[in-house]
Parts: structure tokens; sequence; C-alpha cells
């Protein structure tokens, strides 16, 4: 299993060193940054980032909230010297809040515990489909050889798990051509191409053919759209009216959205 890309912000050296030690000694971690200070973050690499350490206060309230857009899935323990922050880390929905003095078996508890939740709720596939639509496998961009191959793939994540006939995926693809015996043999090599790019990035088991056309398999992936519809509250706040935008079919979605979207909003005034 890949391991828990980690990063450590504290003032207190011997706070990071403690957390350090403990990750280094339980395995599984894999800490890309220790420092006193956000500065030594790129704000590029949040999305890589599955498990945040850092002190509770203005600013390391506000990284993690930064962190937790880019990456939904990401783990929060903030580290405390009293519990005056403790509401604003409840909202950030903080994943733990470690008040001091904590010994090596507390930090070795709590480390166990992020584990267990890391492991559990984390996906190694990631759609995301609020904006244009991208595909992400441990948090890296997945290339496709083949544009089609990639619209396809995307309107399999619009149906939500539901069946997708050859007809209706040509359709989408090529709204211009009619579907005949010619075309059908075009939309097999889309498929064909698809499967390849699947298997080439080890995920081809997400792919299901059933006896009327295909759908995924919503068990191995995570995607922002599903998030929303469940409401989600990082995704509810991650949505800002862009859906799929580099597929015209998507503004069929993208109208319902807007719609939860404001019914939500209104419901919160």
């Amino acid at each position: 299993m890949r391991h828990i890309k980690t990063v450590i912000i504290t003032h207190d050296t011997s706070d990071s060193k403690l957390f350090a030690s403990e990750c280094t000694r339980l395995g599984g971690f894999d800490i890309s940054d220790m420092c006193s200070g956000y500065d030594c973050i790129e704000n590029e690499s949040l999305s890589l980032i599955d498990f945040v350490i850092t002190d509770v206060n203005t600013e390391g309230l506000a990284f993690a909230k930064e962190s937790r857009s880019k990456n939904p899935d990401s783990i929060i323990l903030f580290i405390a010297d009293s519990d005056d922050y403790l509401s604003e880390a409840l909202r950030l929905r903080a994943d733990y809040y470690m008040l001091k003095p904590f010994s090596a078996d507390d930090v070795r508890f709590v480390l166990k515990r992020m584990k267990l939740l890391h492991k559990g709720s984390r996906k190694r596939i990631f759609f995301r489909t609020f904006g244009n639509f991208d595909v992400f496998i441990d948090g890296k961009p997945v290339p496709f050889s083949s544009a089609k191959a990639k619209e396809l793939l995307a309107l399999l994540v619009d149906r939500k798990g539901g069946i997708l006939t050859s007809e209706e995926a040509f359709s989408y693809l090529w709204e211009d051509k009619q579907y005949d015996s010619s075309s059908q043999s075009l939309y097999r090599k889309v498929i064909q191409r698809l499967k390849e790019n699947l298997k080439s990035s080890g995920i081809e088991d997400i792919l299901l053919r059933t006896k009327d056309g295909r759908c995924l398999d919503r068990d191995m992936f995570d995607c922002d759209y599903y998030r929303f519809l469940n409401g989600d509250a990082d995704a509810v706040k991650s949505f800002t009216g862009e859906y799929m935008t580099n597929y015209s079919w998507g503004e069929f979605t993208l109208a319902g959205l807007i719609s939860i979207a404001e019914k939500q909003k209104s419901a919160d005034n």
C-alpha cells in the first residue's frame, strides 16, 4: 500500500521530532515536509498531501482548510495548548484535536487511529468533475491517449454507476453521425482505447460490461460530484458553478447541480 504522504508544521521542534520519530517507528508514513512555517509547502502540492499535522492557530486553520479544498480526503490533526480553537476545528471537520502535554504513547495511539482512518476512507482513484473532467490515481493525473476514450469515461461517471448503452454513448460522442454498422466499429475502437488506457494505469477492473452496455464499479473510486449529491460539506463548498466544462453535454447535469446549490444556500440563510 502507498505510504501516507505527511506534512508536519509546528513551531515546537520537540513536537515535530516526536511525531516524526513515531511515524518512522510505526511505518507507513512518508514525511514530505517538516517545518515551522507554512511557506515551505507549495500550493500545487496540497492535492497530494494525505495527512496534515499542524499547530492550531489562525494560520494552521487556514492551511488545513486550503489543504482540504485541494484534497477532500486529507486527514487533519491539530496540536493545541488549549481548547480555544476547538469549535473552529470542529467546523473544519478536523480528524483529531490533540491537547498538550502528550507522551510518545499518546502520539503512537493517535497515529495508529489516523492510519486506520486513511485506509478506511481513501480510494486510489478520484474523478474530478467540477471544472474540467480529470482522473487522478494516488493524487497524480492520468494522461489519456484518446480524447474520445476520456470523454466516454466521463459519460460513465456522469451516469453514477448506471448502464450506458453503445447507442447512447455514440449519440453523445458524435452528435452529427448516424449510429450504423460503420459507426459501431468506430465506437468499438474507442472502447478498446479506453480499456487499454485503464489497463496501463492498473485500474482496468473499474470498467464493467453487462448485456445492455457498460458501467463503472462505484466502489473503486471517489468523485466530487457524488460527494456533492451526498451532501458532503467540502464538496458543496468546492462547487463554483462548473461541471465537466470540456463537454457540452455536461450542461444538463450542471443545471441540476446549480438548482441543488441554490436550494442549499436558501436553506442556510
